[in-house]
């Protein structure tokens, strides 16, 4: 009855420990066999009457149900909360991706805007040495040129394009929320594009693939095609896992319409 009472037990506030607990009771369902039992022939809404009776009830009530009983709502228990938690994982996860994109969009902002300082620094100072009527023409061109030799050769990037660049180099947190997604075994229709590309991540992992490979048939924004189809094969993975991880994401979501009834629709992806 104690695990009765950690599945009932609705999602803390919004974190990455909410994230992980969320995956443990999906992991813990699945490995009970709740994604296997074919529960089709009963509409769902009285499915989902029979798992609220148990929801209602304190664990010590249940167990003073007739054994019958007690099996039927558990069962429809078990099958409409990984159901429900299915969702929440994916809903969670979006919010996480949300969450390093924000915080890699700050951490950019802060950094264009030391930059800019550093710039106007600089050319104050070369705009002191050029007035130096002290030094000679020689001596200050020098001068000048140790402090042109901090500025960097290569035109700063645009604001979205650092942001971009940031998250690339998050690619461990990015590959730890794409992991409990594997776990979810979703199928679909073949051509969901959001699914194709979650197999191909899938199947790069099972061989421990650490570049993508230059043949591979990836769909790639104008944004991302100098970063994915660039010279750098390791780069190229971790900027693509990233922009799949928001891609799938909201694929998934859309798909299954943010709702546990969108698993009965031959349109949906389901696990």
């Amino acid at each position: 009855m104690r695990v009765l009472g950690w599945l009932k037990t609705p999602p803390a506030r919004h974190s990455p420990s909410t994230l992980t607990e969320t995956h443990m009771k999906v992991r813990f369902l699945k490995e009970l066999g709740a994604h296997t039992w074919i529960l089709d022939a009963v509409p769902f809404e009285k499915q989902r009457a029979y798992a609220q009776r148990i929801q209602a009830r304190r664990p010590a009530k249940v167990r003073e149900l007739k054994e019958s009983t007690r099996t039927i709502e558990l069962i429809f228990f078990l099958r409409v909360t990984l159901l429900e938690l299915t969702d929440a994982l994916l809903y969670q996860t979006g919010r996480r991706v949300s969450d390093l994109v924000r915080q890699a969009y700050d951490h950019t902002t802060v950094r264009q805007a030391r930059s800019a300082v550093e710039y106007r620094q600089q050319l104050g100072a070369i705009k002191a040495l050029v007035q130096d009527n002290k030094r000679t023409a020689q001596g200050r061109l020098d001068n000048i040129g140790k402090v042109l030799e901090d500025l960097v050769d290569k035109p700063p990037a645009s604001h979205a394009a650092s942001v971009r660049e940031m998250l690339t180099n998050d690619h461990h947190r990015i590959r730890n929320l794409l992991g409990p997604l594997r776990e979810l075994g979703f199928v679909g229709r073949e051509a969901e594009p959001s699914l194709r590309q979650f197999e191909l991540i899938s199947a790069l992992h099972d061989k421990g693939a650490s570049e993508l490979p230059p043949d591979s048939d990836v769909p790639v924004s104008a944004a991302w095609s100098d970063l994915i189809k660039g010279g750098d094969r390791v780069q190229a993975l971790r900027h693509w896992k990233h922009r799949q991880s928001r891609g799938c994401v909201r694929g998934f979501a859309a798909a299954r319409s943010g709702s546990t009834t969108a698993c009965r629709s031959g349109n949906a992806i389901s696990y």
